[in-house]
């Protein structure tokens, strides 16, 4: 596909609705205000993450409509690199049933508060489920990273004696498999310093939804 052609689809307006110049205004209102507060939250995280500021005592407001009467959340860790269709699809369903709702990224607040290489190491480890592991004591009130997180990356644990061996190659010690899709994987050590700021994010965003 040549370089002309892929700019012209993406200048194309997706529905009816945003070929519209108030659409169009309203999205780059939105855009503006969702920029300017994802500098607040990278400024806010990377003092939370060294020690100097507290998560309870960050300030924000999240990018969607405060009187939608239904939030759709796309959660981490979905791409950051495209939208969720299946949200949208829900969005426009619901619409069209009569109800106000908006779609909130969390995925990409999640992105600005621990950073993007960050969030796409952690998403990349679909074999070791370090997403799930992540929100493991959020969700479940287990211990962080989830029970025998010290040995996450061991390919005997995933694979077996027998065919752990074969990966060891892909898990150096203490280290998460590239895949071929990450040249710096994530350790466990690194993992493990960023779980400790999951409880004050998800606090923060539920507190703000509701």
């Amino acid at each position: 596909m040549s370089w002309k052609l892929l700019r012209t689809l993406r200048a194309e307006p997706v529905n009816s609705q945003d070929g519209t110049t108030a659409a169009r205004l309203q999205r780059l209102v939105w855009l503006g205000r969702l920029s300017h507060q994802f500098v607040q939250w990278a400024r806010h995280a990377s003092g939370s993450l060294s020690g100097r500021v507290q998560p309870s005592a960050m300030r924000f407001s999240l990018p969607f409509t405060q009187d939608a009467e239904v939030l759709l959340v796309v959660p981490p860790f979905a791409s950051l690199w495209y939208p969720s269709l299946a949200a949208h699809i829900l969005q426009a369903c619901v619409r069209r049933a009569g109800f106000s709702v908006d779609v909130l990224y969390a995925n990409l607040l999640l992105a600005s508060f621990i950073g993007e290489q960050r969030y796409e190491q952690i998403g990349a480890e679909s074999i070791t489920l370090a997403s799930e592991r992540f929100f493991a004591r959020c969700a479940f009130d287990l211990p962080a990273l989830g029970h025998g997180a010290v040995q996450m990356f061991d390919p005997k644990r995933l694979y077996g004696e027998k065919k752990g061996e074969l990966y060891r190659g892909l898990y150096p010690d203490g280290k998460a498999a590239t895949l071929g899709s990450m040249r710096k994987p994530i350790t466990h050590k690194e993992l493990e310093h960023l779980e400790v700021g999951a409880p004050g994010w998800l606090d923060m965003v539920a507190t703000e939804i509701v």
